[in-house]
């Protein structure tokens, strides 16, 4: 089933499994990655909690029909494996997951460190966690020479302290329990969840974080939306990746963004932030966030979306990808 909706939804992609980083065997939906034109930007684009790079079927439809993509399952999740035991928490915190796509990449691109060349141009772009790993990127960017990045886009999130932060309001904490939940020590949230039932728990959180316009469910619930990810949440390794995802971002990811904010660590790029203005806009000033985030102030360009909940990238995906190529088009000044 899904192998027939995939040529339905991403026409002319190939599906990969690259080894990354000798522990990952990482699947990606590619599609225009041409290896020996390194000045073609690559449009890089990481999926969240609970999904797969399946959150991204509708980006062929709206992206322009020429730009090179490169869509992973992150390290765990969906049909990528991390053989790293989920008890070894740094090895899922957002830099090491990060280097893990990027390596994937750059195998994929045939890329070597000391090979010689010009960097491979990319934008980087994320919803949920991946908008988290994207952040970290950004952060760490002298990390990745292989690589010339030119911006990044934050879908549907605060940083990780500030969401942490937030857990004092006691109607904020109870809306996002999954965060400690899932922070829990092992075993105790895979076991929950494996006994409730992964696909049961995924279509619960679907669900409830998504919003209640009419078109928006109908795009993101039934067979080619909710059951697909579902499906993923079968398998107990996926299940205890995730849960490593989050316990990380609570005991690493977390200490790590409060140091680099104290140490006046700024990201440098240019960064537009999709939000959904009745879910995550109702809870923060979105853009007043990010600016204290910013080298550059000016560079940061927030763009807020009408009736949907968190999945805006599904909900409503023509206007979330119509502000992404404005903005290649307008602020990165991309021939597109």
């Amino acid at each position: 089933m899904i192998t027939a909706m995939s040529s339905e939804f991403f026409p002319s992609f190939t599906n990969v499994i690259i080894p990354a980083n000798d522990n990952v065997q990482l699947f990606a939906r590619i599609r225009g990655i041409d290896p020996g034109d390194r000045n073609k930007p690559i449009l890089v684009l990481i999926h969240g909690y609970p999904q797969s790079s399946w959150e991204f079927r509708f980006a062929p439809q709206y992206l322009p029909p020429d730009l090179p993509l490169f869509i992973p399952d992150l390290p765990g999740y969906g049909e990528s494996t991390k053989s790293v035991p989920t008890t070894e928490t740094s090895a899922y915190s957002k830099h090491a997951i990060g280097r893990d796509i990027l390596d994937g990449l750059a195998k994929c691109l045939g890329l070597v460190a000391g090979g010689g060349g010009p960097k491979q141009k990319v934008i980087l772009c994320g919803h949920d966690r991946g908008a988290r790993i994207i952040q970290r990127i950004a952060f760490d960017f002298e990390d990745y020479p292989l690589f010339d990045i030119l911006g990044i886009v934050l879908g549907d999130i605060v940083p990780i302290t500030v969401q942490f932060q937030s857990f004092a309001n006691p109607v904020h904490a109870a809306a996002t329990y999954h965060w400690s939940l899932l922070a829990a020590p092992y075993p105790i949230p895979e076991t929950m969840i494996e006994k409730y039932g992964g696909p049961e728990w995924v279509g619960n959180c679907l669900t409830g974080w998504g919003g209640t316009s009419e078109k928006g469910r109908a795009n993101f619930l039934g067979p080619t939306g909710v059951e697909v990810f579902k499906q993923h949440f079968i398998k107990p390794s996926v299940i205890a990746a995730s849960c490593a995802d989050y316990r990380a971002a609570a005991h690493i990811d977390a200490q790590l963004e409060a140091k680099d904010h104290e140490e006046g660590k700024r990201i440098k790029f240019q960064t537009l932030v999709v939000y959904s203005k009745k879910y995550l806009g109702s809870r923060y000033d979105v853009t007043a966030v990010w600016r204290e985030y910013m080298s550059y102030k000016e560079r940061l360009t927030t763009c807020g979306i009408e009736e949907v909940g968190h999945f805006c990238f599904e909900e409503d995906p023509m206007p979330c990808y119509v502000a992404i190529t404005d903005w290649m088009r307008e602020v990165l000044r991309l021939d597109m």
